[in-house]
This record gives C-alpha cells, structure tokens and sequence, in this order.
C-alpha cells in the first residue's frame, strides 16, 4: 500500500478508527466495494490496472462497451468526525466523452458534494468540500462511466487515481466553503439615479433614431423587420410591465432618458390592464382615466428619444365584476364563446383606437410602434396543465370544449365507424371506446392534451396515440382560427405593423406550427429562474448557482438559446420578448454576452429583457435614493441591477449595429405534420442531440404536411416519425427515432426515411427492429459509410444525404456521435466542417467560441472584442485585445464607439463586470438561497473586475467612468497599451481613447 490517503490535521479517535484504505489502488481493490445495479451492467467493470497511473503503480479503471447502466460505482465509507469540514480530492481522466464524477454522500446517500472531471482525455484534479454535519461516516464513490451526472453510466473508458480526504485548513475553509456573507470588502455601491437627467456621452453609440417612427411603420422583408427605407430594424428592449408603466410625467421623463442611456431603443408595455381599467367601474370596457394619460405621457417620452413601442393586446387576466361574464378563464372561452370574443374586442377597440394626446396619434397609426401580440403566456395546449382540482369552471370548459370537439371529429370522418377504423392502430387495437361515439357527443378530449409520451402508448388507454393525436389537431386548428380572426380584427381597426399569437411554450409543436402562421413568431426563457415562483410567495428566492458556460449542449445540456430558438421558424422575423438570468444566480454577468452575440449569430430581430422595473407590481413611488425597499435587487428588475445593465449599452450596441456576423449558414429542423402531431414531448427531451447547432449555425423550426420546400443549407428531420419527403432539400440529415407513417400508428416502418434515399434498401419492414446496421451492399459507391463494423455500418454519408440511425441507440454506443456525423458531413457539404477537440463550439462566422472545458464564450469581431465565464488566472487573447483578470468569473466587453473597427477606433467603450448583490446580502450554507430576512439593503454593491487589458494598437488615454457615464480618473499605463483595472477606480467602464 502507499499509505493512507485521509490525512488527519488532529486525529479524533473517530478518525483514526476507519481512515480511507487504498485510496491509490496499489493494493486491488482492498477498501473499495463496486455496485451494480442490474444484468444490464454486466459489461460495465471497475478494476486496477498498471494503465499510465497518475501516481504509483496502479489507477482505477472503469471500462463499457454498449448500453446504459444505472447506479454502477465503486465506493469506499470512511469515518469523519461531525462538525468537520473536509477537503477531498481526486485524479480522474475520462476518453474525450466521459466526464467521470467523483461524489460524498451520507449513508442515506443524500449527497454532500460532488464534482464531475471536463470531457476530456488526461489526468484532471478534482477538488469539493464537504460539512459532516452530524454525520460519523460518509461514503466516497467514484462514478467513472458519468457524463457529468450521477447514477448512469455510459460507455467509455475512465479511470481514478489518488483519492484523498482530510480535514479542510482555515485558509481553505475560508476559500473554498460557500460563505453566508460575501466577503465584499473590496465591492463599491453602485447605484443607478433613474430619477436624474444627465449626459453620458461616453455611453452614446449613436442607435436612437430620434424620434421613433420617423422612417414610417416597420415592415417585413425577406424575413425580418425593416423600415421603409430598407434598413434592418433590430431592437434592444426591456419589458416595462404593470404600474412601472404608469409614472407620472415627471418620472416618465426620468425612466425614458434611463433606459435611452442604457442602450434600449424597444419597450414592451407589458401587463397594462390590471391598472389601465377602471378599478370603480369593475369593467373590460372603461378606462381609468389618469391612468391612461400616463401611459400615453410615458409612450410619448419613448418615442421621442428614439425609443419603438411594442403592445400586448391581452394579458391573461381575470373577466370584471361588471364584464356580464362569469367564468374567468378568459382566453378559453374566446375560443368557444362569441360573447368573450366581442369582450376582447371591445378592449381592442378601446386601446388602439385612442389617439395619445402627447403625440397626436392613434396608436393603430403610430409609426414609432412596431408589433403587436394577441395574447401573453396563454396557450390552448396548456390550459389544463398542472389543474389538480376540478371547479365549475373548469367543468364548464370541459364541456364546451368537448362539444367542439366531438363536432369537429364528425366532420372529419363522418360517422362512428370511420373513426373507428381510423383509430385502430397496426397491432389491431382501436382507440375508440364501445360506449363512444361522436353523434351522441360523448367522445372523451384528452387533457393536457399535448403529452402524448411513448409513441408505443397502448392505443386503448384514455392518452392513447390516436386519441392524442386528434386531439392536438383539433386543438391546433381551434387556436389557429382564432389567431387569424383575431389578427383580422385588429387590421379592421387599423393596426398596420406585424401581429403574433403569443409567446411560450413553443417546445408544443403543435403550439408552435400554430403560431408560425401569424407574420412572426416570439419565445420566452429563462436561464436558472428564480425559486420558488413567485418569490414572494414563501419569503425567499432560490437558484442552482449554474452559469451557463457550464452546459455542454454537445452532450445534451440545454443553453438559453436553444431554449428561445425553438420558436424560430423560416420567412418569419423572431422576437426574444423575455429572457433574464435571474438573481440571486451569481454568474448573470453572463446573459447580455449570450444574448447579444448569439441573438445576433441567429439573426434575430428583437431582444427584449423582463423586466426592467415593476415585475411585481411595484410603482416608481416606491423608488428613490432613501428608499432602500425600493432600491434592493429584485429577482428579475434589471433597473439598479450592474451585474446586467451596465453591460446593456454595450450589448446593445452589439446587437443592434449587427458588430456579430449572423451565421453563414441556416440549418432547419424538419417537422412533417405527423411529427407536430403524434409524438409530443420537449426540445430537450427529444432532439438534445442537436442543441449544439443553435450556436454553430443559423436555427430555424420548419414545418410542412407532407414535403420539405425550404431552401436552408441544411435540413435536420426531427425524427419523431418516419415521415417527410426531404427529396427537394439541398442537403439533409435524415433519421427516424419512432416508426409512425401516421399520427394514429395504423402504419409503421422504422426505414420509411431510408428506403427514401435508398430505393430497394434489404431490410425488414414494420416497426420490429431497426434497420441498423446497414448491410455493406446497401451503401451506394459514391458514399462513405459511418461507423463501420464487421456486419454493416451504423449511418451513410453521400453528396446530399446523411443517413443515420435512431438517436437512441447511438447515444447509447457514443455521447458525440451526431456532432462527429455533422462534422463529416458539414465538410462534405461545404458548411465549414468544425475540426478539433469536442471541448469547444465554434460559430461557422469564426467569430464566437464556447470553450466547454474552461468555461468561457469568447467574442472576436472587427469592433467588438469580449470574454465572459471563468475568466481569474487565464490570459484571454481576443485579437486586439488580451484580458488577464484576477476575477474568478466575470464579462468583458471592448466595442468601438465610433463604429471603426478597435484597431482603428479612437473612443472604445470597455465594460468590465462581475458579482453585485445588496448590502448585508446573507445566503444559505450552500450560497444557494436567500430567505426574506437575508435579502439586505440598499446600496447594491458591485464587485470590481480586476485585471489587466492590452490592445495591440496602443490608446493615448484610458480613464474611468462614473455611473453616469461622465469620465473621471485617468487609469495610468503598465506598458504601451496595457493598464489594469482596479477596485480603486469605483467603476464598471472605461473610456479608452486614441
């Protein structure tokens, strides 16, 4: 043996009794108990081998071929004296795919700490501290087949070496354990004076086309938002939502010169109802008359400095006393109730129609407006999600709802015996029930109807596939009837800028095809939301503490803008209308980076952020400089927030000026209808494998019936059936993960796809079995086979057609098995095959780079040069700019504010920002909540960024800039064009001049 690898500072004589054996593996596997759960683990071994260890003669190595296992690890209990915190560390090396895991959990297996090794190959220290609590013993457990996560193991080869647990130091306790309080004597307040005007000129980048409208309405054009004159509309926005949108006109003066300041030249007057109606009369159709002034004031002071509108029509929202209306749910009953339907009308009317005294204009004829939404957050799809007890209204809905519904099913098939046949699927089992039947109006509607789950579901159970299926249809086609009547309406009264639907839920494919039919589309998401929801309900705000450099989409991780972009469809402009990366998350200084460069790598026409002041109904009454209830950090308010909204300018810039290229190439997602409407489930759940094409290539969602007509470079079918005709496609991806011809399973045929590019292919037909491998004669002589083995090869590669597998069952054999397919295929293709280790994602621009293993998005373009993620230590060369900050986690971003490139620009804004948190802030033990006691006080406090910043072509001046962005104290110069950014300059920007 080589010793003991617990080290004891003071042995107890808890300690000393059981100290970790073998932790090097010299001696087998003596100390060490290996798990299986099951047979399915049979292939899956641990043991010591003399396999290039990181130290002595032997490591542990964890070897598996096929299939995924459940539980298999090795673990070792060792005694821990309670109260103790302790340091454990560990040597891990994975095969590039792996990321093997090294975790403490009690004896109940509740899990103390644990931390995963990068998907890379070499040895890699791994470090986590751990509380004992009052705890005598834990276990140590190694899972070496881990993709970054407990419990599953995947094939591969990984291997351990040199564990080690002790006692943690003070000095590491002090660095290493999550503390209640931040040690934030080096932080500055820093806080926004919303209610004073004053000049940034530092901070103008020349966006605000003042007034806004002075170009005439936005139009669409080849796809996106124009104005008349043919430029591109890109807008940077912020929500400003419930009371925050009713100042007085003293404040709407101070609010519109803030948010001009800070780069947003769109807002989204958001959630007005509830303050813009009567609350005396108690009626949809009266409005309080101050306060629609005010909002006609506030939307005033936007237009005039440049700043475009966009407006909700309805907010969900509960139906009056005096409406005449009983049942509440009043976006439901729009659909089925003329009554509700002149109820919304009459609001419609009642808004747009009104002419803003302040500008003199309707507002159906305010150029300065550029979209409108139907209706917030509300789909049909979900109406009864989540619904546990049953109401009178809700009976009231079923009913009605399924009175259309039977009447719809009538007319699609005529009688009882047609639907019969139609809903009997190819094993012979008939969806429809004996006492059923559409004439007498007692077919049952499945709700929530878009979970359909397994598409080999027993057709005979209540969710059963063609029930469901139907029943999406039937939905979809109520909804998007209602869309475009709606959308009628409102070009009757006047309305000449585009018209959506609503707003979330577009991983509903039918939601989302829905929607598609209106002139664009939007989505909503959030990245680590603030727990619970709402805050206030329970008195505190939680968060997983994950920055989102962190996610590796390459293994399936989801990332805010694969989130966002599966609501972006072709020919349609695309509109973020809320996105946040919510306090208490300690990494938000990486949102407006994400969101600026990748909105723009996608093409997108509006990024607009929730919200900027008011999400819970807080007033600008309840802010001032002495209100230190008004001026904490919220979980979503952006207003007073540095960690985000001194990076707005900037990104602003970024965004709207297009300084990031829009991706060469469009990738679609192909969904024939039997895809949007038989197989339903989530964008990640389902289609994980191709999260990492969102920050590669240009994304878009396509739909059609039967034929693919789109003209992207290339099109990935979505698998979830085996149906479309991709023959038209220029290039495309093809592969079926369920074998439905039809959204009622009557017919299935795993090859459907394949026999499409390879007439004649020798396989079975049906669904029993895939097709895979691919028999050596079937691969044509002009393709490369993939994969290759004895018996045939798992996909085919030809001048216009990538054949794969079902997704399934090759991420069972390779975690990266359909970005090394796109790689082959991408470089076949033309599209800039992506070469290299797997630890990173490069933009096919070459101008944006995940760095998965280091935790860093980095951006490099002629004005605008950036980093954001785990930034302390490193030396981040970014062409014409280098970064070497001490700051653990931070955002730089460098952007010309004269529109020259950097290495030619004589005035650069440079923002440079981490960590703020209120005054007095107290976390939990883990830093991961905050209860309503804990949240602190006003000022907020930000965290400098320190460091040092070198741009090739040297600046003559570098000073720092107050939070009005007024230059201050000049920052002297290390060397010709490098200097360091420091605490004692009290600042997040830099003016650097030439």
């Amino acid at each position: 043996m080589r010793g003991l690898a617990l080290v004891a500072l003071a042995l107890s004589p808890i300690l000393a009794a059981q100290p970790m054996v073998n932790g090097g593996f010299e001696d087998e596997l003596t100390g060490w108990t290996v798990m299986h759960a099951g047979k399915e683990d049979a292939d899956a071994s641990y043991a010591p081998a003399a396999d290039s260890p990181h130290g002595g003669a032997a490591c542990l190595v964890y070897r598996k071929q096929v299939g995924i296992s459940r539980n298999t690890h090795v673990d070792q209990t060792i005694a821990v004296q309670p109260g103790t915190k302790y340091l454990a560390s560990a040597w891990m090396r994975g095969d590039g795919n792996l990321r093997p895991l090294l975790s403490i959990e009690g004896v109940d297996w509740k899990r103390l700490a644990g931390q995963a090794a990068a998907a890379v190959t070499g040895w890699q220290e791994v470090r986590l501290c751990f509380d004992a609590g009052d705890r005598e013993e834990v276990r140590v457990i190694w899972y070496g087949g881990s993709r970054g996560r407990p419990y599953e193991s995947f094939p591969g080869v990984a291997a351990l070496d040199d564990v080690v647990v002790r006692p943690a130091t003070d000095a590491e306790v002090a660095e290493l354990f999550p503390q209640p309080r931040t040690d934030a004597r080096d932080w500055f307040p820093y806080t926004y004076r919303w209610d004073e005007v004053a000049p940034a000129p530092a901070l103008d980048f020349g966006i605000h086309d003042a007034p806004a409208g002075k170009h005439g309405f936005v139009e669409i054009r080849d796809g996106h938002l124009c104005f008349p004159t043919g430029q591109r509309a890109r807008f940077w926005g912020v929500c400003v939502c419930g009371r925050s949108a009713f100042p007085t006109h003293e404040q709407a003066e101070f609010v519109a010169d803030r948010l001009a300041k800070c780069g947003v030249n769109l807002v989204r007057l958001h959630a007005l109802e509830g303050v813009l109606l009567d609350s005396q009369a108690q009626s949809s159709r009266v409005f309080d008359p101050e306060m629609l002034d005010r909002v006609d004031y506030l939307a005033a002071a936007l237009l005039k400095r440049g700043i475009h509108l966009f407006m909700d029509w309805r907010t969900n929202f509960r139906v009056l006393k005096n409406d005449g209306l009983a049942p509440h749910h009043l976006y439901l009953w729009s659909l089925l109730d003329e009554r509700f339907v002149a109820l919304n009308q009459d609001y419609g009317r009642l808004l747009f129609q009104h002419e803003n005294p302040y500008t003199g204009r309707r507002y159906v004829d305010e150029p300065g407006l550029v979209a409108v939404e139907i209706i917030n957050e509300t789909d049909i799809f979900g109406a009864f999600e989540g619904k546990k007890s049953e109401n009178a209204d809700t009976e009231l809905l079923r009913t009605a709802l399924g009175e259309r519904w039977n009447r719809w099913l009538l007319k699609q098939y005529g009688d009882r015996s047609a639907l019969a046949a139609a809903w009997t699927d190819a094993r012979g089992q008939c969806g429809l029930r004996p006492d059923e039947n559409p004439a007498t109006g007692n077919v049952e509607l499945p709700l929530p109807a878009y979970n359909t789950g397994a598409w080999d579901r027993d057709n005979t159970s209540p969710a059963g596939l063609a029930r469901t299926s139907d029943a999406l249809r039937f939905l979809y086609a109520l909804q998007t009837h209602y869309f475009l009547r709606m959308r009628d309406f409102l070009h009757e009264l006047g309305v000449r800028v585009p018209i959506s639907g609503t707003n979330w839920k577009m991983h509903i494919r039918p939601n989302a095809r829905s929607n598609a039919q209106l002139d664009f589309t939007e989505n909503h998401a959030y990245w680590d939301h603030a727990m619970p929801w709402p805050p206030s309900l329970k008195g505190y705000t939680a968060s997983r503490q994950k920055p989102m450099v962190r996610a590796n989409p390459v293994l399936g991780d989801s990332g805010l803008i694969d989130q966002l972009g599966a609501g972006a469809v072709p020919d349609r402009p695309f509109l973020v209308t809320e996105w946040n990366f919510d306090n208490p998350n300690e990494y938000r200084c990486e949102g407006p980076l994400w969101m600026a460069a990748y909105g723009s790598l996608q093409d997108w026409d509006a990024i607009i952020c929730y919200c900027f002041y008011g999400g819970w109904g807080r007033s600008w009454d309840q802010v001032g400089e002495y209100d230190e209830r008004g001026m904490y950090l919220g979980s979503e308010e952006t207003f007073n927030d540095p960690a985000l909204l001194a990076l707005f300018p900037a990104a602003a810039a970024l965004f709207v000026r297009g300084d990031v290229q829009p991706a060469r190439h469009e990738v679609h997602i192909g969904y024939s209808a039997t895809d949007a409407f038989a197989s339903q489930g989530s964008w990640g759940n389902e289609l994980g494998h191709l999260r990492f094409l969102s920050y590669r290539h240009r994304v878009r969602q396509a739909y059609f019936d039967t034929a693919y007509a789109g003209q992207a470079d290339a099109v990935v079918a979505s698998g979830l059936s085996a149906t479309g005709d991709y023959s038209a496609a220029r290039h495309a991806v093809l592969g079926a993960n369920t074998p439905l011809l039809d959204g009622h399973g009557s017919q299935r045929d795993w090859n459907a796809l394949a026999r499409a590019v390879l007439p004649g292919l020798p396989v079975a037909d049906g669904d029993q079995g895939t097709l895979f491998p691919l028999p050596p004669i079937a691969v044509p002589a002009n393709a490369t086979a993939l994969w290759s083995e004895p018996d045939g090869c798992f996909g085919m590669l030809d001048d216009h057609r990538l054949l794969l597998p079902p997704s399934g069952q090759m991420a069972k054999r390779d975690p990266l098995w359909f970005r090394q397919a796109f790689a082959q295929a991408s470089g076949r293709w033309g599209l800039g095959e992506e070469a290299g280790p797997a630890d990173r994602i490069v933009a096919d621009t070459g101008e944006l780079t995940w760095q998965l293993r280091d935790g860093r998005m980095t951006i490099q373009t002629p004005r605008a040069a950036g980093v954001t993620g785990f930034v302390g230590r490193q030396r981040v060369d970014l062409g014409e700019m280098t970064v070497e900050a001490e700051t653990p986690f931070a955002s730089v971003l460098a952007v010309s504010l004269d529109g020259q490139p950097l290495a030619t620009s004589s005035r650069i804004l440079l923002t440079a920002v981490a960590r703020a948190e209120n005054t007095d802030q107290v976390w939990s033990d883990n830093r991961t909540r905050i209860e309503a006691a804990g949240r602190g006080r006003a000022p907020v406090l930000a965290e400098p960024v320190v460091g040092l910043v070198r741009f090739n072509h040297p600046p003559k001046q570098v000073r720092a800039l107050d939070i009005a962005g007024i230059p201050g104290m000049v920052v002297p110069f290390h060397a010709p064009g490098s200097f360091r950014v420091e605490a004692r300059y009290r600042s997040l920007h830099y003016l650097v001049e030439r």
